[in-house]
């Protein structure tokens, strides 16, 4: 019975499905980051010196440990993604994620994905950003906000566009507005979500 445990973990090692089992902590745990900040210098700024402590501990999770909603909204001659991120783990506090946002467009003759994605996390072999989310099991980032178009200077803010007009090759004309969202239209959602253990 033992060999044949071994031989089904082995094969889901190879495979990769492992993950839906279990997580190898490590040293990725609440109680590394705190020893890691006792033992820095009381010189530094303390939020810095958490976040290069976090840096150093934090690993990326493969399962998924959020929940949340989204909704547009129109501030300032800006189109928002207005969102929160709720932690639905027990044992984990997030650290970073990535928030995206994807529009389908298919009207005024214009076609094609508008994309916007922000990452927070103060790794900065990940993002040039100077701190990391504190997320604990539970709780909840909440009205956040990601402009993705100024309604204004008719500019979006987007990471890829891909439009196109058939009627007439050009999408410089391709003005954005509230009105044109409605639901299966527009998706977000969070990935490549890095946390510590609480152990």
């Amino acid at each position: 019975m033992k060999k044949l445990f071994l031989i089904i973990l082995f094969t889901l090692v190879l495979s990769g499905g492992a993950s839906a089992f279990f997580e190898i902590i490590g040293k990725s745990t609440v109680k590394n980051v705190e020893k890691c900040i006792d033992n820095s210098s009381k010189l530094l700024d303390k939020e810095l010196t958490k976040d290069r402590c976090i840096t150093k501990y934090q690993k990326k999770i493969t399962k998924d440990i959020t929940s949340g909603k989204a909704y547009i909204k129109e501030e300032n001659d800006s189109l928002n993604l207005v969102y929160e991120v709720v932690n639905v783990s027990d044992d984990i506090v997030i650290t970073g994620y990535e928030v995206y946002f994807k529009h389908f467009v298919g009207y005024d003759g214009f076609s094609g994905t508008l994309y916007k994605s922000e990452v927070y996390n103060a790794d900065p072999n990940i993002v040039k950003i100077n701190y990391h989310e504190w997320v604990e099991p539970g709780k909840a980032d909440t009205k956040l906000y990601m402009p993705f178009y100024n309604i204004k200077e008719n500019i979006g803010y987007y990471d890829s566009s891909k439009l196109n007009n058939p009627l007439n090759g050009s999408v410089e004309e391709f003005k954005l507005s509230i009105e044109k969202f409605e639901k299966g239209n527009w998706s977000w959602g969070i990935k490549n979500i890095y946390g510590i253990y609480i152990k």
